[in-house]
């Protein structure tokens, strides 16, 4: 198994070196510490380097530490390297949890130079009083940080600088001047129209059915088409990337297209955390005639008037069912409503009934028993399928990895031999029984099949761990199907435990897919292979 070393680099270090900012938490010095750190103590495993570059550490959700954790569940990483704890996360209850509960469970050792800190040396469970006192500051330092930030942001927004990853739609960001945004005509071109049908009196769902009709593309298909960068990945699928109230509401909604710069719509519930709540206007930051208006303030006012806003009820009715967050449509892959209220449980595509005429969604009703019926008749045949294969996978895998550790024996044992051999030919030259040169051929020669040996070596122990890995699955399904195999009711830690997704496309086509697969299909190949 490899070394990771782990290096980060927030954004609000990108100034090091400037007024005397220490520079020690650079990219270059951190690996450069690491690096002497791991010659120090004479290891010579691989080493493996993950890297976030301009990313906090107030929370975990960086794709350098989500390859690394990965990696360290395959079984890929025995130990990961930070210069210091604040490297890791400044979330000292997050940070935590890796070092007490995760890395443990991983088997993965973990250690923090500057801190002092190895998982190996430290008898109990619990982090040391100096590392939870340095944990704690970290995530002082954060909050403060945060402070910071906002106040030097919300200095910029009243200058009319906005600080916005992404323009609105209907604008880009000026290539000229940044902070500002300029007019996208095309796009520009249907916000405009969206404001006239709202003038004209038209309802959002009208608005919504015209803009459908004239096949009027909506932000998230038009910026693809522009090539415009998106914040996030859609779960719909594209055909069905429609206009409805939602999408029309949100575009009349936008002060912005009055030429007001708004600033400050959405603020962090907890520092370091990404649960974010929606501020009223008279909250934000508003700079006036910041841009090119779209519409007038006065067209925005009246446009609002079509939105209707509902009550909301002084209640919500929680419907748990078994396959409550599992159950998506077929044709859009948006998930399904369930509906108990009507006397019968049934579900159905809010997507497709919202969107009418121009969904390809089915439209009726799906009766909610039906498709439990389905799912647990499928769910009992692959229970049937994963009893058999884990019982004869475990047999198999055992016997191949039993296998693999004997070659891997006789390969040591050889690889000392030539060892030995190397020694002993050195003894010759050292008693002038042989010359120089036949010495050093020999030695050469002798070298490169030690070198051949242990990289065959290495495959053979990856091929062992992998076996390894594969029969513990094995043994997971063959007690995970005989728990719950031959059962007459689907229950939700059923669904939670095997189900990954249940796509419903019409009353007699329902896929299913199931959380086991990739396991079942690699042990099949390695059943298949004997």
């Amino acid at each position: 198994m490899a070394i990771a070393i782990y290096l980060r680099l927030s954004e609000s270090d990108g100034d090091l070196g400037v007024d005397g900012k220490n520079e020690s938490n650079s990219i270059e010095n951190q690996r450069l510490l690491l690096h002497q750190y791991i010659e120090a103590q004479k290891w010579e495993e691989e080493i493996l380097e993950y890297v976030d570059d301009g990313y906090t550490g107030t929370n975990f959700n960086r794709p350098a530490f989500k390859v690394m954790l990965e990696d360290a569940k395959a079984g890929r990483i025995s130990t990961i390297i930070v210069k210091d704890l604040s490297r890791l996360g400044r979330d000292y209850i997050t940070a935590g949890d890796y070092i007490e509960q995760i890395f443990p469970i991983l088997k993965v050792r973990f250690i923090a130079i500057n801190n002092g800190f190895d998982s190996d040396n430290h008898s109990n469970s619990n982090m040391s009083f100096d590392m939870a006192v340095s944990n704690l500051i970290n995530t002082f330092y954060s909050r403060d940080l945060s402070k910071k930030i906002r106040s030097a942001n919300k200095a910029r927004w009243k200058k009319g600088i906005n600080s916005s990853a992404q323009a609105p739609f209907g604008y880009k960001k000026d290539p000229r001047e940044k902070g500002k945004y300029v007019v996208d005509a095309p796009a520009a071109k249907i916000v405009r129209r969206i404001f006239d049908l709202a003038l004209e009196g038209r309802s959002t769902s009208q608005i919504a059915y015209v803009l459908n009709e004239d096949k009027v593309p909506v932000p998230s298909v038009y910026n693809r088409l522009h090539n415009i960068p998106v914040r996030a990945e859609f779960a719909t699928a594209e055909h069905e990337m429609l206009w409805d109230i939602n999408k029309v509401g949100v575009i009349l909604k936008r002060y912005e297209y009055t030429g007001a710069m708004v600033m400050g719509k959405r603020t962090g519930v907890t520092i370091g955390r990404t649960s974010r709540k929606t501020q009223p206007l008279e909250n934000c930051v508003v700079v006036e005639n910041a841009h090119e208006a779209i519409v007038t303030k006065q067209e925005f006012e009246e446009a609002n008037l079509v939105i209707k806003t509902r009550r909301k009820p002084d209640y919500k009715i929680g419907y748990d069912f078994a396959l409550k967050s599992k159950l998506r449509c077929g044709n859009c892959r948006l998930m399904m409503r369930y509906e108990a209220n009507t006397g019968t449980d049934i579900v159905n595509c809010e997507h497709g009934t919202k969107i009418g005429k121009h969904s390809s969604c089915f439209k009726g009703n799906y009766s909610m028993k039906r498709i439990e019926g389905i799912v647990l008749y499928s769910l009992n045949q692959m229970l049937d399928t994963m009893q058999w294969l884990g019982d004869k996978g475990e047999k198999v895998t055992r016997r191949k990895a039993e296998s693999g550790k004997a070659k891997a024996h006789d390969i040591s044992k050889e690889i000392a031999s030539l060892k030995q051999e190397k020694i002993r030919q050195y003894t010759r030259f050292a008693d002038d029984l042989i010359t120089k040169e036949a010495y050093i051929k020999i030695k050469d020669d002798l070298t490169i099949r030690i070198e051949e040996l242990q990289q065959k070596m290495k495959t053979q122990e990856s091929e062992v761990m992998a076996q390894d890995k594969l029969r513990e699955e094995a043994v997971e399904m063959t007690n995970l199907s005989g728990k719950y195999s031959g059962a007459k009711i689907l229950t939700r830690e059923m669904v939670e435990t095997f189900i990954d997704c249940v796509y419903v496309y019409d009353p007699e086509n329902v896929e299913i897919v199931f959380l086991f697969e990739d396991s079942i299909r690699e042990l099949m190949e390695e059943v298949n292979d004997i």
